[in-house]
Parts: structure tokens; C-alpha cells; sequence
């Protein structure tokens, strides 16, 4: 009925794909897990900022959190509001 080329194909494709289902699953297991930024290191001045990391810098706070979001979710674990590098 099956050849040996035939079963070893079959082996095969099937191989490959539960490889692919779970490497999906692995992947959207990871998407649904919160991912907290790291917050950039802030400093109290603009020239402060710019002299330490040689960089122009701008103000940067974080007032506005989504409905269903934590603090540190948007703004990052330990966020301080002040200057940082722009680019």
C-alpha cells in the first residue's frame, strides 16, 4: 500500500509540521506575557543630559496610562520623569 519513500515523506511532513504548532504556541505564549520596558536614565537638567551622554535630549514624562495597562507596562519599571536622549 505505503512505500518505504512514501511513509518516510509522510514522517516527514508530519515532523515538520508539529515543529511549526509549537513554535507558534511558544511564540503567542510569549506575545501574551506583559513585556516591561526598561526605562532610559533621566536626568535633572537638559545640560546635565546632553553633556553626560553627548546627545541632545528632550523632557520626557509618562501621564497618560491606557485603559487596561499598568504604570510600568508604558512607562517602564522604575520610570522618572526628566531628561533624556532624544537620539
Amino acid at each position: 500500500m505505503f512505500s518505504k519513500t512514501n511513509i518516510f515523506i509522510i514522517a516527514g511532513i508530519a515532523t515538520v509540521l508539529i515543529i511549526v504548532f509549537i513554535g507558534r504556541y511558544l511564540n503567542v505564549k510569549n506575545e501574551s506575557t506583559p513585556k516591561i520596558p526598561e526605562p532610559s536614565k533621566s536626568f535633572p537638567t537638559q545640560q546635565e543630559c546632553e553633556q553626560t551622554t553627548k546627545k541632545q535630549c528632550g523632557f520626557k514624562t509618562c501621564d497618560f496610562i491606557p485603559k487596561g495597562k499598568t504604570y510600568e507596562e508604558v512607562c517602564g519599571k522604575d520610570f522618572r520623569k526628566g531628561w533624556v536622549p532624544i537620539n
